[in-house]
């Protein structure tokens, strides 16, 4: 065997390791792609899901929003009627009183 021979037979081995090599490279690239491409989805879906509970939660404020208002209403409400409750007992006292005075002097 002479050099020549050993040296094409050493090009042909090479060229398999290459070609093996080259071949498993494309399939580790397809799954790589692949494997992007299904974390791209997912973060789409998650990114859907985020805008999902923002507009929950600005709905919920609002909401809370509309109750503190309501709150606030209540409260009015409720110190104008004790202060008629307040204004009306005054005035049964003083009448109360009255007839008391009048009792006793009459």
């Amino acid at each position: 065997m002479t050099w020549m021979q050993i040296l094409a037979q050493g090009a042909i081995i090479a060229t398999f390791f290459a070609f093996g090599i080259a071949l498993a490279a494309y399939f580790n690239g397809k799954h790589i792609k692949a494997g992007v491409s299904e974390i791209a989805k997912i973060i789409e879906r998650l990114e859907r899901g985020i805008e999902g509970i923002e507009r929950g939660i600005e709905e919920i404020g609002k909401g809370i929003e509309g109750i503190g208002k309501m709150i606030e209403e209540m409260r009015k409400d409720t110190a104008e009627m004790l202060l008629k409750m307040d204004e009306r007992a005054e005035e049964r006292h003083r009448e109360v009183v009255e007839l008391i005075a009048k009792i006793k002097t009459g």
